[in-house]
C-alpha cells in the first residue's frame, strides 16, 4: 500500500460527546515511498479535523508531516562474552 486516505462521514463522539467529538469531514492521509533498496518508508502524513473537547473548547487541527532526505548508514557491532569468575 502506498497511500491510505480516509474521511469521517459522520461525527465521531467519545464518551457520548461529553469527553470529545470529531466533526464530520475530518480527514487523514498516509503516504509512503519505496527507496532504491526496496524498503518502504514514510513520505507524508496529513490530518485535518474539527474537535470539540469537554463540550467547551472547539479546535480546528491541521497537522502535516513530510519526510525526505533518507540516507543509508552503516554500523559495526561486536558480540563480547566474558567468562564468569570461578567460585571458590
Amino acid at each position: 500500500m502506498t497511500r491510505l486516505e480516509g474521511r469521517f462521514a459522520s461525527d465521531f463522539k467519545v464518551g457520548g460527546g461529553l469527553l470529545a467529538s470529531l466533526k464530520r469531514g475530518a480527514a487523514f492521509v498516509f503516504e509512503q515511498t519505496r527507496n532504491v533498496e526496496g524498503v518502504w518508508l514514510p513520505l507524508r502524513e496529513d490530518f485535518n479535523a474539527g474537535i470539540k473537547v469537554l463540550l467547551l473548547a472547539g479546535l480546528n487541527i491541521s497537522v502535516e508531516n513530510r519526510y525526505s532526505d533518507y540516507r543509508k548508514f552503516s554500523t559495526e557491532t561486536k558480540d563480547v562474552t566474558e567468562n564468569p569468575p570461578a567460585t571458590p
